[in-house]
């Protein structure tokens, strides 16, 4: 995900709402402000935040579960996804701004 954001605030915090047990990287500016795999996806970008216009990239690498099921004859697949009866939700639902 990218897009710039013109905006003349600064911005101390952004969290990525519910990346559903994916890995997330962010972005602002070409800088990283961090990766972050469990829990809270909450990133300070105080110090990367200008003035007027930014860049935002976020970076989401969703989990094997609905790749693995989906090889049905991968009898080793089969194993480690049989708990997911139905595709595990991915992506990312939503960004948070100023949320420590």
């Amino acid at each position: 995900y990218s897009t710039v954001i013109e905006n003349s605030e600064s911005q101390d915090y952004i969290c990525l709402v519910d990346v559903n047990e994916g890995v997330s990287e962010l972005r602002i500016n070409g800088e990283s402000a961090g990766t972050n795999w469990y829990g809270n996806h909450i990133y300070e970008v105080g110090s990367l935040w200008k003035p007027g216009s930014n860049r935002i990239k976020i970076v989401l690498t969703t989990t094997l579960a609905n790749y693995c099921g989906s090889l049905k004859e991968n009898q080793t697949a089969r194993a480690w996804t049989r708990s997911y009866e139905t595709p595990v939700s991915s992506g990312l639902v939503g960004v948070e701004w100023g949320v420590p």
